[in-house]
């Protein structure tokens, strides 16, 4: 499966936990059947699943994409089999 998918805006403890100067910025992405509004049962027979991040930012002449200068650190992978599995609790995985 390939495609964008947006997430929600960035909040203020993002921005608190960030360091801009050092070019860090902290983003907490939702679980990727949330990112692609599908439902949790769908993604069942992935083991892995990676993301590159990349943000839009909002200028006054427009919206940008910003782009990491080494992709390899804004690559984001889910591990099915460091996801803890929680029975009675919906949903059961939880990222």
């Amino acid at each position: 499966m390939e495609g964008k998918f947006l997430g929600p805006k960035l909040v203020e403890d993002d921005e608190f936990l960030s360091n801009i100067p050092t070019g860090t910025l902290v983003y907490r992405i939702p679980a990727p059947h949330d990112l692609m509004k599908i439902p949790p049962q769908n993604l069942g027979t992935y083991n892995s699943m990676s993301f590159t991040i990349s943000v839009m930012a909002v200028k006054p002449d427009g919206m940008s994409w910003l782009h990491c200068g080494n992709r390899d650190k804004c690559r984001l992978t889910y591990q099915r089999h460091y996801t803890p599995v929680l029975k009675y609790i919906v949903p059961s995985v939880v990222y």
